[in-house]
């Protein structure tokens, strides 16, 4: 299944693990992000037991790149749409994919049953839009980009609303976070500028669990396995053991 249809839109996606394995769906940050994010880090670990469901959001990897609908509503909607095939299922995301995966769960709470959240820009103030989290996001990245961005980042800031929907983005109140209904995961890195969420969590919702793990924002890649085990352990409610499967021994559907 290369390509679903999210809400008007064609999002590539991709499936690891076995065949009638509790469902998950990963979603990846903006901008620089893709599903390789997960596929080259935690991905192939949950997928020992879990059926895995990789979604490139618009805009980014093979996913179409529309001019407009990158504002919240819109994101929720091609999640859901390219996820309504499934049993209940849980979510992990990673940065805007962690709100985009937390909103799935308050607008849909049928259908998720778990959550596991690396990265949300979720400061004291839980500001998303460009004042504060986007552009401390837009800071980071082009720091990153010593030969200037690439043609699909550039395309992507140019050529579309991505920008303009970001500054409206409404940030995660404190009641939004009280709404979480299902088990939840927090997980933050120690050199993140969005680590001081995890201060935030567990003020406003210490029976939740947060994890706070060396290294930055590209958690999933900076702390590979503390974060695939966490994510497992979450999701199964035990420590994968190290079986010593090869990584090359997942079902790849």
């Amino acid at each position: 299944m290369p390509y679903c249809d999210g809400a008007g839109v064609r999002l590539h996606v991709q499936e690891l693990g076995p065949a009638g394995a509790p469902p998950v769906a990963m979603f990846h940050g903006l901008f620089t992000g893709n599903l390789a994010a997960w596929y080259f880090s935690a991905a192939p670990t949950v997928a020992r037991s879990h059926r895995v469901r990789l979604v490139d959001l618009r805009g980014h990897g093979l996913s179409d790149r529309p001019p407009t609908g990158y504002d919240g509503p819109s994101m929720v909607a091609d999640a859901a749409a390219v996820t309504a095939d499934l049993e209940p299922f849980a979510v992990v995301g990673h940065s805007y994919g962690a709100l985009l995966a937390l909103r799935l769960a308050l607008a849909h709470p049928e259908r998720v049953t778990s959550l596991v959240l690396v990265e949300p820009p979720l400061g004291p103030a839980g500001r998303v839009g460009r004042g504060s989290t986007a552009a401390a996001t837009s800071n980071r990245w082009q720091s990153a980009w010593q030969d200037g961005p690439s043609e699909q980042v550039q395309a992507l800031v140019d050529e579309t609303s991505i920008l303009a929907d970001l500054d409206a983005e409404q940030p995660v109140g404190d009641d939004e976070l009280r709404a979480i209904a299902v088990p939840a995961l927090f997980l933050f890195g120690t050199e993140s500028p969005w680590c001081d969420g995890a201060d935030r969590v567990r003020q406003v919702r210490p029976d939740l669990g947060c994890q706070v793990l060396p290294g930055g924002h590209d958690l999933q890649l900076d702390a590979k396995p503390e974060v695939s085990a966490a994510i497992v352990e979450h999701l199964s409610g035990e420590v994968l053991a190290d079986d010593g499967a090869d990584e090359d021994e997942v079902a790849y559907g």
